[in-house]
């Protein structure tokens, strides 16, 4: 939690997976949709490409929050950088 909230995006990745997925319960962490995704859009916002993924798939689905695909379209390019440039391509 401490590395998280110094800003270290892999710390606040895993901090929302284990928020996200409840997998802290035996250290205390329940399961929290809303911080994990708090901290998903933290990382994600360093440019954290797993946390952008991981957001993206919330998004698109719904889980923990207001479903919006556009967002989550725009999420997956970001953290994927070769379907952004394949997009590109087949835009010529």
């Amino acid at each position: 939690m401490e590395a998280a909230n110094k800003g270290y995006d892999k710390a606040q990745y895993r901090l929302g997976f284990i928020y996200k997925n409840g997998l802290g319960i035996g250290l205390g962490v329940e399961k929290d949709l809303e911080k994990g995704l708090y901290w998903y859009k933290k990382a994600a916002s360093q440019g954290h490409c797993k946390s952008q993924y991981s957001l993206r798939f919330c998004y698109i689905n719904g889980i923990g929050i207001h479903k919006d695909t556009k967002k989550g379209v725009k999420l997956y390019i970001k953290s994927n950088p070769q379907k952004k440039a394949m997009l590109r391509l087949n835009m010529l």
